[in-house]
């Protein structure tokens, strides 16, 4: 079966041959410095009080991944269980010591935390793109990688448009993803922001910001001198009244009102169709 979410050799860093016993050391917790590549920012602290509970029953049953590096080491995987080994007071951890370089160390965190799926839309995005940035990898190959779908990170990615104070919105929890999502529909950044504060001030939920950017959306297209133009030519030509609608996709209808089946027959006639009723 084939193998999602490692990248090509890292399968052998991340998870012991069973053929092949990694030497288990116990190192210092003060002399291992934490990962650079971390793509996590935010960690839960009850959840790190809740590991460290664990921690202090069992211990660690699963080594940290650390390297060597200029006066001690380097953490490569497994920032959580070192947090919460010194909330729990350890003074030593349980490390396998591997012999990589920087992208290397780089693809493990970043993938490694992918997989585990709890990083935020956030620090996710960004994950995606320094995997496409540095690696040059396409959306298909991050997919693969990470166990999702080409859509998911396509998605995911997109986010990253946002004004850094939406950003640090969607970080914080002030709104969600979904929000992030409907507010990426607007056009400007401006409108972007204004809505993003609408969202705060009126505790919107995503229903309603829909309702109001549609809304929105709608004015601002009726307000258009091009379309009233346009509106009234084809009112002028047909006699009637004419609505014209638009979705923020450019999509839409025509509404053409007539008043008798003769009184459409001669608005067919003007649009240039032979066939009347």
């Amino acid at each position: 079966m084939k193998e999602k979410g490692l990248g090509k050799g890292l399968s052998a860093l991340l998870l012991p041959k069973k053929e092949v016993k990694e030497e288990i050391v116990e190192i210092p917790v003060d002399s291992i410095k934490p990962n650079p590549y971390q793509p996590r920012r935010n960690f839960d602290e009850e959840k790190l009080k809740e590991m460290a509970v664990t921690i202090k029953e069992r211990g660690i049953l699963e080594p940290l991944l650390v390297r060597k590096s200029a006066g001690g080491y380097e953490l490569i995987s497994g920032e959580r269980r070192l947090r919460a080994a010194k909330i729990a007071g350890l003074k030593k951890v349980p490390c396998v010591i591997k012999t990589i370089n920087d992208d290397e160390a780089l693809e493990i965190a970043l993938i490694e935390n992918l997989q585990r799926e709890d990083l935020n839309p956030v620090e996710e995005a960004r994950a995606y793109k320094v995997l496409k940035d540095r690696f040059g990898m396409t959306q298909e190959e991050i997919a693969e990688k990470v166990g999702k779908d080409r859509a998911t990170v396509a998605n995911k990615m997109r986010l990253l448009k946002l004004p850094d104070e939406v950003l640090n919105g969607l970080v914080s929890g002030k709104i969600s993803e979904g929000h992030a999502k409907v507010l990426l529909s607007l056009q400007t950044e401006r409108e972007i922001v204004d809505f993003y504060r609408k969202i705060i001030k009126n505790s919107l939920s995503v229903r309603s910001l829909e309702k109001l950017v549609l809304k929105k959306g709608k004015e601002k297209r009726e307000e258009d001198p091009n379309l009233k133009r346009v509106i009234k030519s084809l009112e002028e030509l047909f006699q009637t009244k004419v609505r014209i609608g638009i979705s923020s996709g450019g999509k839409g209808t025509i509404h053409i009102k007539f008043s008798s089946i003769d009184h459409l027959n001669d608005i067919l006639e003007k649009m240039g169709i032979r066939d009347t009723l």
